[in-house]
């Protein structure tokens, strides 16, 4: 195991453990790896949707925002995790906590408060944990804005009337500057007594990842085909039996639903790939799901993304991360290369900057 994957299964423990018992915490970790295994085959069984956002057994149930299923089916779902079942986990997506109101801001949806009372006036609730919690910031609001309510958890009146604010709270991000981790402790009122902040900060220098900047003035499509190519595997040695698997890779390109499309296009006719071998992904493409399955299960090796993709993805074996274009900041930078070469082998980190890009201010 990599000292990066070794790290990502401490943060998880970090949050994972303390609910459970002893005996219960290896069993724990077999139950997540089993689940990551079983992900491709519950997509292509929707219709039981009864087991499609659960951890199987006792220990952690796991819902995401689901939009092939009724809003009644969701109400059940939340129901038989809140109430029901007896998990000492449960996983909820901020989308799955918050919706939009009349005003645009962002609340709690009243069936949640409503079980997260029910928890507090049960005793129930004995702890919070916030993975990816640099989303809780400007960069990550930029996109997924109920991470940005995520600081109503401490200050919701009838949340806090309950005793919200004694319950532990712990948030966690791989990447995140001085000034990113200060907006995190502050939306979340972390700094706000009866807190206790206690703020842990590990090294991010990963010698397997190559760092490159690659500046011209030619068309940025043009110049992502070549080193596309330069990437392609060896024939094998029966040279017609056909190539090895293209290296996984992400390509980050820009926020325009077409222009993703064409891309993927043209990259699949130049390299001569097909069906599901390139994915684009965009937030309102309908099949944005089946393209992050199948990249993270492998039938899709090349994925044409939005700064939006790669939250909450650990792909190990991503070779390459290339952005087309500067990044916006530091922070942004760190967390899109961050994805490469979490196995351990070298992977390159390719940024394909326009001379114009050099007076473009890194945050």
């Amino acid at each position: 195991m990599s000292k990066l994957n070794q790290l990502a299964l401490d943060k998880y423990a970090d949050y994972q453990s303390p609910p459970l018992p002893k005996k219960e915490r290896a069993k724990n970790e077999k139950e997540r790896a089993k689940i990551v295994k079983e992900r491709a085959k519950i997509e292509k069984e929707r219709a039981k949707y009864e087991e499609a956002d659960y951890l199987h057994g006792p220990i952690a149930a796991c819902l995401s925002h689901r939009e092939d299923l009724s809003r009644k089916a969701q109400d059940e779902l939340e129901h038989r995790a809140f109430v029901e079942a007896d998990f000492k986990l449960v996983y909820v997506t901020p989308e799955k906590m918050f919706q939009a109101g009349e005003s645009g801001e962002h609340g709690f949806r009243r069936p949640m408060l409503g079980y997260l009372l029910g928890l507090l006036q049960q005793k129930k609730l004995h702890g919070i944990a916030i993975d990816e919690a640099h989303g809780i910031s400007s960069y990550g609001k930029d996109f997924r804005k109920d991470f940005g309510a995520l600081g109503k958890l401490r200050t919701e009146p009838e949340l806090v009337a309950a005793g919200i604010v004694q319950v532990p709270i712990i948030a966690m991000t791989a990447t995140a500057q001085p000034h990113t981790r200060h907006e995190i402790c502050a939306e979340l009122n972390l700094r706000e007594p009866p807190a206790q902040l206690l703020e842990k900060v590990l090294p991010i220098f990963r010698p397997n990842l190559h760092l490159s900047v690659q500046c011209s003035s030619r068309a940025i499509s043009d110049r992502l085909i070549e080193v596309l190519k330069s990437k392609m595997p060896a024939e094998t040695p029966s040279g017609a039996a056909g190539k090895g698997k293209y290296p996984p890779t992400i390509v980050y390109y820009n926020d325009k639903e077409k222009e993703l499309k064409e891309l993927k296009e043209k990259v699949e006719d130049k390299l001569g790939m097909a069906g599901k071998e390139v994915a684009y992904y965009h937030s309102k493409y309908a099949d944005k799901e089946a393209s992050q399955m199948n990249f993270e299960n492998g039938d899709c090796r090349i994925i044409i993304a939005t700064n939006a993709f790669g939250m909450g993805i650990d792909k190990a074996d991503v070779r390459s991360v290339i952005l087309c274009g500067m990044p916006q900041s530091i922070s942004e930078y760190s967390q899109q290369i961050g994805r490469a070469g979490r196995d351990g082998l070298v992977s390159d980190c390719i940024v394909l900057s326009h001379p114009n890009d050099a007076s473009t201010p890194l945050g």
